[in-house]
């Protein structure tokens, strides 16, 4: 009898020590899907992809967070034959500096700018390219005897012009008079609550093994304008203007529109833009931005001339041309 009570005790006492190790499995196991639920909630924050984008485009263009970054990208026209890469970075100080190249049949123009302080620094270069870049590009006109002439004297030339000789620059390069800073706290709030773009497709995950997404956007139709969005707008409009009349020119129809490709790649981690890129028909644009906050230091290029000295160089025909274009100086 007792080694029968004994045995039932002992079965008892079996199913006991199951049931509390079943509830030392289950403690932890309920502990790691809390942490879990903490940490998806608090730090990996689960934005719907339409709020990342919509931070990351503000991220990117809010003047107080971003003090420094450096780009790089390129643009062209394959039916066309033009092919152009760009450059640039922008300092916490204000310096800045841009690098352009565009090359059409199998000859290169360059242009290279510098802000240093109050100064600004400008050199060209590949003269004998701009007569085939007219001729490839529908609607651009030629530059005018005096500027091409100007040209010529400076290239290869560091330029250097202060504050109050950029009236000479604006002439010279028309549509620089057309400031498009960041926008401000106001314009960045109204940019971003109703942007002229949304997402069509995505968010898609690269092959690259990045922390990135891409997104592909559309253009809203019936969109209002933003106070930004008008600057822009006046930017490109003053571009469009240059052009002359060109029988390759037609006015942008639904077709074309539709027939418009982009794509905006985020950088997760830190919810900023990283790139932009728009393909329609033959036509490109690629537009990378990096090293958000990083040590941009820009220097003063060596054996530079200044504008009046440079211009004093001149023959006196070449002069008269000038002041003809250009005013005094």
């Amino acid at each position: 009898m007792a080694t029968k009570t004994s045995a039932r005790r002992t079965k008892a006492e079996r199913e006991k020590a199951k049931k509390f190790d079943r509830f030392k499995t289950a403690v932890p196991l309920v502990l790691t899907l809390l942490l879990l639920g903490l940490v998806y909630f608090f730090v990996l924050k689960p934005d719907s992809p339409a709020t990342i984008f919509k931070n990351a485009v503000y991220n990117s263009l809010e003047n107080a967070g971003q003090k420094s970054w450096r780009y790089d990208g390129s643009f062209g026209d394959q039916d066309s034959d033009i092919a152009a890469e760009y450059n640039g970075q922008h300092a916490q100080n204000g310096d800045q500096d841009f690098n352009l190249t565009i090359t059409s049949k199998q000859k290169t123009f360059s242009y290279s700018f510098k802000r240093i302080g109050s100064d600004n620094y400008y050199r060209v270069g590949g003269i004998d390219a701009i007569p085939g870049i007219v001729e490839n590009i529908p609607g651009l006109t030629s530059p005018d005897q005096a500027t091409m002439s100007l040209l010529n004297s400076a290239e290869g030339k560091w330029l250097k012009l202060s504050q109050s000789q950029e009236s000479a620059t604006k002439a010279i390069v028309p549509c620089t008079d057309i400031g498009l800073d960041f926008p401000n706290s106001a314009q960045l709030k109204s940019l971003t609550n109703d942007m002229p773009i949304y997402i069509s497709a995505g968010p898609f995950v690269p092959n690259d093994g990045s922390q990135t997404r891409i997104y592909e956007v559309a253009i809203k139709k019936d969109h209002k304008s933003s106070e930004y969005e008008t600057n822009l707008i006046s930017l490109v409009n003053c571009i469009g203007n240059l052009r002359g009349d060109d029988y390759r020119l037609r006015n942008i129809n639904q077709k074309d529109i539709l027939a418009m490709r982009a794509s905006i790649t985020v950088d997760i981690p830190t919810t900023t833009v990283r790139k932009v890129v728009f393909k329609q028909y033959s036509q490109y644009f690629q537009f990378n931005i990096h090293d958000y906050n990083k040590d941009v230091n820009i220097s003063a290029p060596d054996g530079s001339t200044r504008f009046s000295d440079f211009i004093n160089s001149l023959d006196n025909e070449s002069k008269l041309d000038l002041v003809k274009k250009l005013g005094t100086f």
